[in-house]
Order: C-alpha cells, then sequence, then structure tokens
C-alpha cells in the first residue's frame, strides 16, 4: 500500500495493523513539520507587528479571516494586522426608485455630473473651419507639396 503526500512516499508493510499505522503516524509528522516550516516561512515573510504573534495567528485565522500587510505613502510595507475580508453584496434583479435616489443622494460624486454639458467637439470645430474657410466647401482642402515630392500621376 502506497501513500503519496506532498512528495513523500511510504511503503507499508502488510505484514500487520500495528506497523502500518506507525508507518502513517511517521508520514503524518513529516507533513506537520513541512507544514510549521512552510508558516514559519510565511510568517517572516511579514514585517513584524509587536502586538501580533503571526505564526500563530496564521493557525487561528478563520473562515474570512486575513493577515494584511499593505504598502504607504512611500512604498514601505506596513505592520502586518488581522482582518476581516467581507464578501461583497449584490442583488439580482432591477432597484426600486427610491432605492437609486438613496444611491444617487450618498454617492461621493453627488450633484458633479447631475447637470449635463454639451460642449463642442473637436470633430464639429474642424467642421466649421472647413465650412468657412474654404471658398468652394464642396472640394476637399489640397495638400501643400513638400520640396522633394514628386506629383501624382
Amino acid at each position: 500500500m502506497y501513500i503519496l503526500s506532498r512528495k513523500i512516499r511510504l511503503t507499508f508493510p502488510r505484514r500487520s495493523w500495528h506497523s502500518s499505522a506507525t508507518a502513517f503516524s511517521t508520514l503524518c509528522e513529516r507533513i506537520r513539520r513541512r507544514s510549521r516550516k512552510a508558516q514559519r516561512a510565511a510568517a517572516s515573510s511579514f514585517r513584524v507587528n509587536p502586538a501580533l504573534d503571526t505564526e500563530t495567528v496564521i493557525t487561528e485565522l478563520g473562515v474570512g479571516e486575513v493577515l494584511i500587510s499593505t504598502l504607504d505613502e512611500k512604498g514601505v510595507p506596513t505592520m502586518v494586522d488581522r482582518a476581516f475580508v467581507v464578501p461583497p453584496a449584490g442583488h439580482i434583479g432591477p432597484i426600486l426608485p427610491e432605492q437609486r435616489a438613496a444611491l444617487i443622494a450618498n454617492s461621493l460624486v453627488a450633484g458633479v455630473y447631475e447637470t449635463p454639458i454639451d460642449r463642442e467637439s473637436a470633430f464639429e470645430m474642424l467642421k466649421v473651419n472647413l465650412t468657412h474657410g474654404l471658398p468652394n466647401s464642396s472640394s476637399p482642402p489640397s495638400r501643400p507639396r513638400s520640396k522633394n515630392s514628386k506629383p501624382r500621376r
């Protein structure tokens, strides 16, 4: 009988249950040692927080909890801290007009984009310049030739 786990291969003899159990416990101990080594490596990659023992907190994290370290204004990692990850809230289907009005009123950009502005586009400016600048607006403007260019045939 073979057990493969994290590149550890043990062969269990078929003689007795006791020897198989001993080999299995040896396998489990090897996996635990590698797991502790990985935990130490992960804990050492964070900036130390004196109020938090990172190596033990890694084993205590629950569902929705994380260890987080962000970058400050200068790009230096901040101290590691424990945080909760809030799942995104969603809604299937259209919202009510009252909900829409409440979301718009509480928005950070409320009042900024409410008045429509119809600015003159670059296309409209070019179109006006072409119609006023040419004697005959039906023909396209001719390009000035450079000194090295040859006439087209």
